[in-house]
């Protein structure tokens, strides 16, 4: 399945990549999303700006 993953700070550092299907547990779910969006504050965690002490690999 595709999803992105942040490797590092910065939109160019915003993946998309191909990474394995999850499989549920015990009494757990898989729930597929149709939609997503991305807020301010999502931006800003991205840029390195909410939270700068992050460290991101």
């Amino acid at each position: 399945m595709k999803a992105w993953q942040k490797q590092g700070v910065g939109l160019e550092n915003l993946k998309l990549v191909e990474v394995e299907k999850p499989t549920p547990g015990p009494k757990q779910i898989l729930i597929k999303v149709k939609a997503v969006s991305l807020n301010f504050r999502d931006k800003s965690i991205i840029d390195g700006d909410y939270l700068p002490d992050l460290i991101c690999y």
